[in-house]
Parts: C-alpha cells; structure tokens; sequence
C-alpha cells in the first residue's frame, strides 16, 4: 500500500497487526493501531482499494494487563483474530467494548454496528482468551487457552474449554465433552479446513497439530525427528497444510531450534520450506499464512526469504511451488 495509508499508533505499544479477513468488498485489517491513512480507527479498519474506512467505533477498552500506571490505561484493547460466517464479521482479541457497547473479548459486526455475543453468564462456556476464529461446518469455532476436548475436570471447579463452538445462541463444545481420564490444557494458536477436517495448532500437550474428523480427535505425527513442535499459524493450498511456528529437529545426535519455520503436510509426508532470515540476527517469527490457489501468502517478521543470501521481503512473501 503506499506510504500515505500506512496505519499508526499513538502510544507506547508498537503498532501490530493480527489478522487479516476478506468482507464486504474490503480487506479488513485487526491488531493494535488507531489511525489509518490519516483517518481515525480503533484497532480495526477496512481498506477499499482506494482508501481507509473505519469499521463503526471500533474494538477497544479496558483490559487487564497489568499496565494500570499506563498513561493509555483507558484504552489498551486490541483484535487478535478475524473471520467471516453466515455473512458477518467477527473479531476476538482483548478487548471490553466494541462500537460503543459492551463485548467480553468477541464480537459481531453486521455491516453497520457492532454487538456483543450472549449472555455474559455463558462465556465460562467458551475460552478464556479467543485466539483464533473459523467458520466450520455451519458454526463458528473459537480456539484460544483452555482445557483440551475430553479433558478431566478438577472437582467443584467449572472449567474453560480450549475449543467451542458458536451456534448463535450458546456456546458449545466440539468433540467429546470434558469427563476423560487425563487432565490436558491446550493453546491454540490457529485453526484451518483441510479436507472438510477441522486443524488445530499451538501448543497441544506433547503435539502441535490436532485433527477433527467429526467423530474423533487424532494427532498430526509427523515423524521422530520432530521432537516438539509449537504452531503459530495454519494455511491451506491446493489440499496441502502448512504451518509455521518453532521446530526442534533430532536429524542426528544434536538437537536443533528452527524459529519462524514454514513446513508442508500432504496428509501423508512433510518437508521443511526454505528458511526466512532476519537480518541483525533478530529471530524471525510467522505470525499469518494465508492459502490460495497457486501458493501460500507468508507475513511475520523477517526481512529475506531463503536464509540471509535469499531475496529481500519486507515481512511479507509468497511462496509458489
């Protein structure tokens, strides 16, 4: 975009940007920034191809952070994730209001306004911090920190599901219910559709990939060399997954730490992309992949693409097979 419509925060915080959507026409931009291309915004704003637009007044608020002493104390809120389902917007992030009502963390957007979802009593129903959203099967999933699907529960203690499903009205689980026999916490960091199967990715137990069949939960392995695995975003393309995150890798006797790996799963075998570089001997972090039909957008941090001798990408490349 050029220079003139870049977004711009007014605080401490660095500007961020989170999630990225498709609705309405517009490319809808979600993170932590208030002015974009000169036009005033709260954490969320649409671009037409020719100009910013604010989306109502905004996602902002109140949120505990521990930062009280923070001159923007009033306003520290922001979105972490968007999508689109039976013809709305939703965001989710850390956030107290959306457009100038109440929201816990998640809201809807019609086009015009923005509301909040549920009853506040409902919301131990859902996770306690909404990390990703996707529209599945006729509902709409959130993903964030919780117990995983089927998880034990400590007595007298009601728990808060790491996945659960929006139906308009309540929010339910997806897969088994809590009752099982180990105690497991999920994070998840990112949900995909691959094959009509629900992925999820993050920091799941002792795996970083999880697969939803409509009937069961099954673990993503990949082989024994991968010995841990942290997923911080999920992409689709031509039916392959890929996903990028922290790799530790057990080719031989050594282990090695891959930050800010990209890797490709057929449903049967994987392989590592090329790595990203940071110039400066910065880590390098992927925080968006975005499938399409001939190729994977990537954004994060990083300034070349096929290690430091690579091409230079301004955070943000495309791989193309």
């Amino acid at each position: 975009l050029p220079e003139s419509t870049a977004l711009s925060y007014m605080y401490y915080q660095p500007l961020v940007v989170y999630a990225l959507a498709v609705y309405d026409d517009q490319l809808i931009v979600g993170g932590r920034f208030n002015e974009a291309g000169g036009c005033t915004v709260r954490n969320v704003a649409g671009w037409d191809g020719a100009e910013w637009q604010p989306l109502g007044e905004g996602i902002g608020g109140r949120v505990g952070d521990g930062m009280e002493n923070h001159p923007a104390d009033f306003d520290r809120g922001y979105v972490h994730c968007l999508a689109v389902h039976d013809g709305d917007l939703y965001a989710a992030g850390r956030f107290s209001q959306a457009g100038n009502g109440k929201a816990s963390g998640i809201a809807r957007w019609d086009g015009s306004a923005w509301f909040r979802l549920g009853r506040r009593e409902a919301y131990r129903a859902r996770p306690s911090h909404i990390k990703s959203l996707i529209s599945y099967e006729g509902s709409l999933v959130g993903g964030g920190d919780g117990l995983a699907p089927g998880s034990s529960v400590v007595k007298g203690v009601t728990p808060r599901p790491a996945l659960a499903r929006w139906d308009g009205t309540d929010w339910g689980p997806v897969g088994p219910p809590p009752g099982g026999e180990l105690l497991c916490c999920w994070s998840i960091h990112s949900m995909a559709v691959r094959k009509g199967n629900l992925v999820v990715g993050g920091e799941l137990f002792d795996n970083g990939l999880m697969e939803w069949d409509g009937q069961s939960w099954k673990a993503i392995d990949l082989d024994p060399t991968v010995i841990e695995l942290k997923v911080s975003t999920l992409g689709v393309s031509k039916g392959d997954l890929y996903f990028g995150g922290t790799f530790k890798l057990r080719p031989g006797l050594s282990i090695e730490e891959i930050r800010g790996g990209i890797a490709r799963w057929d449903g049967t075998d994987w392989q590592m992309l090329p790595p990203l570089a940071m110039d400066g001997r910065r880590h390098v972090y992927v925080d968006v992949l975005r499938g399409t039909n001939d190729g994977v957008f990537v954004g994060g941090a990083f300034t070349r693409t096929a290690g430091l001798l690579g091409k230079p990408a301004s955070c943000l490349a495309k791989w193309v097979d």
